[in-house]
């Protein structure tokens, strides 16, 4: 009697597991929960599910989203994110918190620039781009994708297994750059930046992560480069010359020309990413969250600004 049980509770929680959303396990490996935009000095973040700005002087706050919000983004001149609390759509606003208005929903890892802004939905994890000119939605011979980023006309994008270069005006197949597992963030060209523009051309390099650890690769192919030591971490960012990450539990700095990283706190959780000298990211203590930023000038000065 006690087997027959026992096969019945297998039996419901495996007829509970197929009745799950075959999308559940399908979502991009990029999280916008803590996020950065730096714009005309003003610095935009999305940290435990609401939106803020702060003014250059730092000054005064303002919250402009208060819940659901994550992955910040510039689009079209003003200031966007991923509303979770709304089918996670794609959502614009002013800097004042004036003129809100949704683009799309069912969208995931946005990535805006002044022209444009792109991201994955769909089953396939297909990545489109809405243009500001027209607003139409245009779907890219990009699929199964879990973290991409633009550089001029050119979209790079990983499958998790492979690294592909896709002209997006163009309809040509997706070219692969690299083969290989475990490959969970690309940074190209507009990630590289916190300002919502991208470089009209590659850079000299294109930057991901495997298994943990940070490669550069030429933006034609070849064969990858470790960056810097081999540090191995979660949550990488890049912005200008830097990568971050964090290993068990601490803000590390890895210098895109090379070298060894360098610890920049201790109690770090998430990277939001930095600008003008500042690194932003989500401390802990004593099981309280807060948001915080550091100089990166050596003085290790912080800030806690929520």
């Amino acid at each position: 009697m006690k087997q027959l049980k026992r096969w019945g509770l297998c039996l419901l929680a495996a007829l509970v597991l197929a009745a799950l959303p075959a999308c559940a396990a399908k979502q991009p490996t990029e999280s916008g929960a803590v996020s950065l935009l730096y714009l005309d000095g003003y610095v935009y973040f999305t940290f435990d599910g609401a939106l803020y700005s702060e003014t250059p002087d730092f000054d005064r706050q303002n919250r402009l989203a208060a819940s659901g919000a994550s992955s910040a983004f510039y689009y079209n001149g003003r200031i966007g994110y991923a509303d979770a609390e709304n089918g996670n759509a794609l959502t614009v606003l002013l800097s004042n918190g004036a003129n809100k208005e949704v683009l799309t929903k069912d969208a995931f890892a946005p990535l805006g620039t002044q022209s444009s802004v792109y991201a994955i939905a769909g089953e396939d994890r297909r990545i489109f781009r809405i243009d500001r000119d027209n607003g139409a939605k245009v779907e890219l011979d990009a699929k199964n994708c879990v973290s991409f980023d633009v550089a001029g006309d050119s979209v790079y994008f990983s499958t998790g297994k492979a690294l592909y270069q896709l002209d997006s005006k163009k309809k040509a197949a997706p070219k692969r750059l690299h083969q290989g597992g475990g490959i969970d963030l690309v940074f190209a060209g507009g990630k590289l930046r916190s300002d919502g523009s991208v470089p009209a051309q590659a850079p000299e390099w294109i930057y991901f992560v495997q298994r943990g650890k940070l490669f550069q690769i030429k933006p034609d192919g070849g064969e990858p480069q470790a960056v810097g030591d081999g540090l191995k971490g979660t949550q990488w960012r890049l912005s200008g010359a830097d990568a971050f990450c964090v290993r068990e539990g601490k803000l590390m700095r890895q210098p895109l020309k090379g070298g060894a990283a360098t610890e920049l706190a201790a109690d770090c959780v998430a990277i939001a990413g930095a600008a003008d000298g500042w690194a932003y990211f989500a401390s802990e203590t004593e099981g309280k969250q807060h948001f915080e930023r550091i100089r990166l000038d050596g003085s290790a000065k912080r800030d806690v600004l929520v």
